[in-house]
């Protein structure tokens, strides 16, 4: 079974979206755009072991229109579910719940009644093949435990789910542990019935030595004699090895509840032999007697009774120590305790599922930013092996989905573009798949062919997918420029605005890339102004944030915006050892004083050296920029070296409706 469409309306900043989910959805967007609400929405519904009953709203869960500052009083949560196996059937189906359209679709509607300052809450199953009458039966408790859904919240706390009682840690502990923490009375009492009713139901097909061996153990299931039971405990347990016997598993599991009798028998005697130990010690007695003496003087009949080393079973869990690389976990590294608390509350839920009565094939888990704290290798490490995972338990007949939301770049890496779901306001909520349905749509514009060039930029920018905008530009050397134009034009730069900047590698390549980015996010694009191109209409398109340059290329709008002595001084400085070397040795054969000077002496003196009877050939020096400057490397540098006033008009241009685009 999957989830296959959520539905949500009215809740939190969310007024209205319906998300498409895969087995893995990764929810992308802003800060505060709504994907954690998404996620909460989905545990309102189906948090696990809950009563529809149980299901609370406060005012301000109810969506707020700020322009009319009016708040909703009406939330609708609806969840499709597809592709349901024989096994999901059986469950709903023998309850009377219509699933005859192979979809299982239930509804939260809560309203707020504000004499009662409450929301009224509805849990229902839909019928979709009858829109008259779509109100199912209510969804109960225990039919939310075929769906149970799973909240790992960004805030992981190492100490409290290693250390507290409700923690993770202990709760697996239970779960593993459920006979053993039973009172031994209770387990004495559970076994000997268990072993009863065996003997009662094969008597007469079993064979004698087994009957005879439960026989033999079954009157020393006390208090007093639990512990002449192991070596009888061990003839069985051989005995089923040897012998075909009727029930194995039944045999098995009284071997199972003997193991957990004698540990805990045996974990009580060593308790009570350590308290005798230590109050027998000398210091304990003299304290017993001092007390006792001074106590006389205000009640003398009385009889204190003093012991120390007073140890609960229970105590013994209280204090776990989990060391990685013989170094406790508590004293690793952040990124390390996010990885471990993670791997803590899968485990925990896979154990729950596990020790569960209810047969349990579907699972819904999500986590919130597992990227917190980690390296990028660990990050993209992290996400590998949930698809590894998520693949095993399939294999072992859990199907298990997941819900993820990030700000990594690293992890948005390692997945395919039909797991992303992109979330912005436009200014309402709104929320891009990339389907092949995405794709043929934009395919009728450039050609399927030219796709290729947004699965190139999908791997190496990943972060579009982050970005508030993207600009597109179209070789290397301006893709290290102009971030350095826009720090020296009023002090702004492209992180604090939330802009990606990409390359393209070529001129054909941007106006794809253009097209197909701006289905899903604001962005400008700026080429080199040489050779013709089927973008002209995006170029005098007005509207269009698609720019070229007013000369044929960035190295000539370079030659032409700054003194060519200064940028043959810059070359000098980015390129020493290429262009630069040229340059030097050009300039000591026109000037005589340069001759003996190394190149660091000849830029140190360069503002008092009399260039005016040199002449630079402006042409040359484009080659001279194209051949050897050509690098991101490159264009940061030079850029780095030039004034605010030297900056061509087209890419200030440029930037300036960059900025305009994502702060309008």
């Amino acid at each position: 079974m999957l989830l296959k469409t959520v539905y949500v309306k009215n809740f939190r900043n969310i007024k209205e979206i319906t998300l498409d989910c895969e087995p893995l959805t990764v929810l992308v967007g802003e800060n505060n755009v709504g994907k954690s609400n998404l996620l909460i929405a989905l545990y309102k519904i189906l948090k696990m072991d809950e009563s529809p009953y149980r299901i609370r709203f406060n005012e301000d869960d109810f969506y707020l229109d700020e322009s009319s500052e009016t708040r909703s009083n009406e939330i609708i949560i609806e969840l499709t579910f597809e592709k349901l196996t024989e096994s999901d059937k059986d469950k709903f189906v023998s309850k009377g719940i219509d699933i005859r359209n192979d979809q299982l679709v239930i509804r939260l509607q809560a309203i707020w009644e504000q004499e009662n300052s409450d929301a009224k809450v509805s849990l229902n199953y839909i019928r979709k093949d009858d829109p008259g009458n779509e109100l199912g039966p209510p969804v109960n408790r225990e039919e939310k435990k075929h769906i149970p859904f799973y909240y790992i919240g960004a805030y992981r706390d190492i100490n409290r789910e290693t250390k507290h009682s409700e923690g993770d840690l202990k709760q697996i502990f239970k779960d593993f542990n459920k006979y053993y923490l039973k009172p031994l009375n209770s387990q004495l009492n559970a076994c000997s019935e268990f072993i009863n009713d065996y003997l009662e139901e094969f008597k007469d097909k079993e064979d004698p030595q087994i009957i005879n061996k439960l026989g033999q153990i079954l009157p020393n299931l006390t208090i007093e004699t639990i512990e002449s039971v192991k070596t009888d405990r061990d003839d069985l347990e051989s005995k089923i090895h040897e012998i075909e016997v009727r029930n194995e598993g039944a045999l098995k599991k009284i071997i199972l509840l003997l193991d957990n009798l004698l540990a805990k028998n045996a974990i009580q005697n060593k308790i009570a032999d350590l308290q005798l130990l230590m109050n027998g010690l000398e210091g304990i007695e003299n304290i017993k007697g001092l007390l006792q003496k001074n106590l006389s003087l205000f009640a003398p009949e009385g009889q204190l009774n003093f012991e120390m080393g007073q140890i609960e079973e229970s105590d013994l869990f209280d204090e776990t120590n989990i060391d990685f690389g013989k170094i406790s976990i508590l004293k690793q590294g952040s990124g390390l305790q996010s990885s471990f608390v993670i791997a803590l509350k899968i485990s925990k839920l896979l154990s729950h599922l596990q020790f569960s009565e209810e047969k349990i094939t579907n699972l819904i888990i999500a986590l919130e930013e597992p990227e917190a704290h980690m390296h990028p290798h660990l990050q993209r490490s992290l996400i590998k092996k949930i698809k590894i995972k998520q693949q095993e338990l399939f294999e072992l007949g859990l199907n298990v989905q997941f819900f993820i939301t990030t700000h990594s770049p690293f992890i948005l890496s390692q997945i395919e573009k039909t797991e992303i779901c992109l979330l912005k306001k436009k200014p309402e909520l709104s929320v891009t798949k990339f389907t092949p349905a995405f794709f043929e749509e934009i395919a009728t514009e450039i050609s399927e062919k030219k796709l290729k060039h947004f699965d190139y930029i999908f791997r190496v920018y990943p972060e579009i997918f982050l970005s508030r905008g993207v600009l597109i530009i179209e070789g290397k050397t301006e893709f290290g420029a102009i971030p350095e134009f826009a720090k020296k034009i009023e002090g702004f730069d492209f992180d604090n605005l939330g802009l990606t900047i990409i390359c393209a590698e070529s001129k054909d390549a941007i106006k794809p890339i253009y097209l197909t980015l701006k289905k899903f996010t604001k962005c400008s694009a700026i080429r080199d102004n040489e050779g013709s191109n089927s973008d002209e209409d995006l170029i005098t398109n007005t509207s269009e944030l698609y720019y070229k340059t007013d000369l044929k290329n960035f190295e000539e709008e370079i030659v032409n915006s700054l003194d060519i002595l200064k940028l043959v001084k810059i070359i000098i400085q980015v390129a020493p050892k290429e262009a630069g070397e040229v340059y030097t040795n050009f300039l000591r054969k026109e000037i005589k004083e340069l001759q003996m000077m190394q190149t660091e002496e000849i830029l140190s003196r360069w503002d008092r050296i009399d260039f005016s009877h040199v002449s630079i050939d402006r042409k040359n020096v484009i080659h001279t920029l194209t051949k050897h400057c050509k690098t991101a490397l490159a264009g940061s540098l030079i850029a780095e070296r030039m004034d605010v006033t030297e900056i061509p008009k087209c890419y200030k241009k440029f930037i300036f409706a960059s900025r305009e685009m994502v702060t309008d």
